[in-house]
């Protein structure tokens, strides 16, 4: 999880993805600060009229400001939730289509470390956007997470079948190499009992022979 940015932990087709999804989000953020702005606004032409005001028109006007504000940026927030409830809802969905089971880990959505590293992927994110269009005035709420089709699904299940039949080929050269050294321990084993045999052969010979000298004497 502490790699999570990385470049070489994501491929290029989820990179473009957390691109996207990146500048959809600077995109919405942009528009909640227009509205908060407005506010202010509406309060500076509607309220605003007199030279001079006491201290508790000035106390309403703040408070009304206050609950205005709050109530919009309440809307906003669980508007977040929803659709970061959503986005997981689309990425599991896509999951589980292909059997595979996810999970999100909350312990690391506090992490400051962590944190700053997405800020720093947004940095940079910023710059190549930057370099790359120099000006745009496409809407980023078209940029949206790509479905997982039938020919990704299967590159990725393709790519799961190449690596378990590189570990299946490892597996084996290892096995066969263990078999090897076995068999020739075995044969080793087999040499040195047929020699400890005729040994105990001889010695057997031996013995008979000297009882056949005691027993003529």
């Amino acid at each position: 999880m502490h790699q999570l940015l990385h470049e070489s932990e994501l491929n290029e087709h989820h990179r473009a993805a957390l691109h996207n999804y990146m500048r959809f989000s600077r995109y919405l953020k942009v528009q909640r600060l227009r509205a908060v702005d407005a506010c202010f606004r509406d309060v500076q032409d509607s309220r605003l009229l007199e030279e001079t005001y006491t201290r508790d028109e000035v106390a309403e006007i703040v408070s009304e400001l206050a609950q205005v504000v709050r109530a919009d940026v309440d809307s906003e927030l669980i508007n977040i939730a929803h659709s970061n409830a959503l986005l997981l809802q689309n990425i599991f969905a896509q999951a589980e289509k292909w059997h595979l089971k996810l999970t999100a880990d909350t312990t690391d959505l506090e992490n400051r470390e962590l944190l700053d590293r997405i800020k720093e992927f947004e940095d940079e994110e910023k710059q190549l956007t930057r370099s790359e269009h120099s000006a745009t005035n496409q809407s980023p709420t078209k940029c949206r997470l790509q479905p997982m089709n039938e020919v990704s699904g299967v590159a990725l299940l393709q790519q799961e079948i190449d690596r378990l039949q590189e570990d299946n080929i490892r597996l084996r050269s290892v096995i066969r190499t263990l078999e090897s050294k076995t068999s020739g321990l075995l044969d080793d084993r087999s040499k040195m009992t047929e020699e400890l045999d005729k040994k105990e052969g001889e010695l057997n010979t031996v013995r008979s022979a000297k009882t056949d000298r005691k027993s003529v004497v």
